[in-house]
């Protein structure tokens, strides 16, 4: 079976974060700190520090994706949370789990850190995530392509679909039909275009 694509817009991404942000306040737990998984998980982490109304958050950057579909052996930190802190209710945030190895090490880096309790977050997870992460709303084997990751796509498969002998106007076509915003589309492919030559 072909590999399915899906662009998750902006309003969608809100109202993930919403949906789990209920998810959470159902269950009793209140995070104090909001940790996002960096790079996916910013912009979500973002968006529940608002709905949880704290001002303590961080980040954790994890090596795991080279390319669109090129991983590293293991997932790895390349930028710890800084400090020696001592926290409470932990919110590990990112966009979506894949294998589960960036939850995996994510969370063991912050039990290192002496974390009371911690619980995992994702808009999105793929039916062979393992282990799951404790919160999440859509279970997919589509390739999620969130907003703030639409020139990194959009240059990853105009790549991959050119060695693959398409032309550009049926490069076009497919990045239409994914559903990415047509103009900076348009405007990310003509850069390509022009870097190729």
């Amino acid at each position: 079976m072909a590999l399915q694509y899906k662009y998750v817009d902006w309003n969608q991404v809100y109202n993930l974060c919403f949906e789990v942000y209920q998810r959470i306040r159902e269950t009793g737990y209140a995070p104090e700190f909001i940790v996002g998984v960096a790079r996916g998980g910013w912009v979500p982490a973002r968006i529940m520090a608002d709905f949880f109304i704290t001002h303590y958050t961080a980040n954790v950057k994890v090596e795991f994706y080279q390319d669109l579909f090129e991983t590293e052996e293991h997932a790895s930190i390349t930028q710890p949370v800084s400090g020696e802190p001592r926290w409470k209710n932990v919110l590990v945030v990112d966009d979506i789990a894949d294998s589960g190895e960036s939850l995996k090490t994510t969370v063991a880096h912050l039990y290192h850190h002496k974390v009371a309790q911690l619980r995992t977050a994702c808009l999105h997870v793929k039916p062979w995530t393992d282990p799951l992460p404790d919160f999440y709303i859509e279970s997919t084997e589509a390739w999620i392509i969130y907003p703030w990751e639409v020139k990194e796509f959009t240059l990853s498969i105009a790549k991959q679909l050119s060695s693959e002998k398409n032309t550009f106007h049926e490069i076009e076509s497919r990045l239409l039909e994914i559903g990415l915003p047509e103009q900076p589309m348009k405007e990310f492919l003509t850069e390509w275009q022009k870097i190729k030559k």
